[in-house]
C-alpha cells in the first residue's frame, strides 16, 4: 500500500455468507486486524500505523445456509 490506487488494500470479492469472519496476524502470531464483514479492506495498517514490509497470516472462517463451516488460511505479502 503506497497510495497509488493499485493493490492498496487487502479485500475479497463480495459474497453472500451468513456468517464470517477474517484474522490476520503477524509472523509472531499476533491478531493485527479482525473483521466480520465480507465488505472488509485491510489497508496494511495497524492501530493506525504502516505495518513493516513481510508475510502476514490470514485465517478465514465462513458459513453458508445449511452447509458445513469451512475455514481457509493463507498468506498476503505486505510491499511497500
Amino acid at each position: 500500500p503506497n497510495g497509488d490506487g493499485l493493490n492498496d488494500v487487502f479485500k475479497m470479492e463480495s459474497v453472500e455468507l451468513d456468517e464470517f469472519s477474517i484474522h490476520i496476524f503477524d509472523r509472531w502470531g499476533s491478531e493485527i486486524f479482525h473483521s466480520t464483514s465480507t465488505d472488509f479492506e485491510w489497508d496494511g495498517t495497524y492501530r493506525g500505523e504502516p505495518v513493516n514490509q513481510g508475510v502476514f497470516t490470514y485465517k478465514i472462517w465462513f458459513r453458508k445456509g445449511d452447509y458445513r463451516s469451512e475455514e481457509k488460511i493463507g498468506t498476503v505479502t505486505v510491499l511497500r
